[in-house]
C-alpha cells in the first residue's frame, strides 16, 4: 500500500484533484478486497468528496463503490441510498457503461438483504439485461446469482437452481473470479448439505486472494 500512499502525496502537492479522487478510491478499493471495510468506506468517502469538489464525471464509481463497502458493513439504508444514485447517474449517461449493470445488480443486492424483494427483483432484471447488452458475460453470471438469491428467498426454488447453474455456465469457463466463488457460496446458502459447494468457493476465494469473503464464509460455516 506504500506506493499508494506516497502516490496520494504527490497528486496532493501537484493539485491533481482528479488523480487525488482516484488514488483514494484505489485505495479504499484494496482495503476493501482485504476485507478492512472501515479504512475501505474512509478512502471511498474521501474520493466522494473530492470529486464533488472537482465537478469530476467518476462520482457514479464512488458511490457504487462505497454502496458495496456499506453493504458489506450491514449498513443497508445508507448503502441503498449510494446505490440509488449511482443508477441514476448511469442511467443518465454519466457514468462509465460498465458500471450499470454492476450498480443495478449490488443494488438488488442491498434490496435483498433488506427484504424488499419487490424492488430487488425489477433491479437485477436490469443488471442482467444491461450485461447481455454488453455482450458481458461475467456481469451477466453475477446477476444471475443475485436474481437466484431473490428466487430462493421468494420460495421459487426450481427457478433459483436454475438461475445459478446459468450464472456459473456463464462464469467458470472464464476461469476463478470473485464472483464464481459467490456463486458456489449462494448455492451452499440455499443448500447448507452441498458441502462441496462450499469447498469450491473457498478453494475459487483462496485462488483470488477474496480475503473479505472467505471471512464470509467463515463466519457463516
Amino acid at each position: 500500500m506504500g506506493w499508494h500512499q506516497r502516490g496520494l502525496r504527490l497528486k496532493a502537492a501537484l493539485g491533481d484533484r482528479p488523480g487525488l479522487a482516484r488514488s483514494y478510491n484505489n485505495l479504499g478499493t484494496l482495503c476493501w478486497q482485504q476485507g478492512d471495510y472501515e479504512k475501505a468506506k474512509a478512502y471511498l468517502e474521501e474520493s466522494i468528496r473530492i470529486k464533488a469538489l472537482a465537478g469530476d464525471a467518476g462520482l457514479a464509481v464512488g458511490y457504487a463503490n462505497l454502496g458495496e463497502v456499506l453493504l458489506e458493513m450491514g449498513r443497508l439504508a445508507e448503502a441503498r441510498r449510494y446505490l440509488e444514485q449511482a443508477v441514476e447517474l448511469c442511467e443518465a449517461g454519466r457514468g462509465p457503461g460498465y458500471l450499470t449493470p454492476d450498480a443495478w445488480r449490488i443494488l438488488a443486492d442491498v434490496r435483498l438483504a433488506q427484504g424488499d424483494l419487490e424492488a430487488a427483483r425489477p433491479a437485477a432484471e436490469a443488471a442482467i439485461a444491461t450485461s447481455e447488452a454488453q455482450g458481458d458475460q461475467a456481469r451477466a453470471g453475477a446477476a444471475l446469482r443475485v436474481m437466484a438469491a431473490i428466487r430462493h428467498q421468494a420460495g421459487a426454488t426450481a427457478e433459483a437452481a436454475a438461475a445459478l447453474d446459468e450464472a456459473e455456465a456463464r462464469l467458470a469457463p472464464l476461469g476463478p473470479s470473485v464472483e464464481l466463488g459467490q456463486v458456489y457460496a449462494t448455492r451452499w446458502r440455499m443448500d447448507p448439505t452441498a458441502t462441496a459447494a462450499l469447498d469450491e468457493a473457498r478453494r475459487v476465494f483462496e485462488a483470488v486472494g477474496a480475503v473479505g469473503e472467505l471471512r464470509r464464509l467463515k463466519s457463516q460455516g
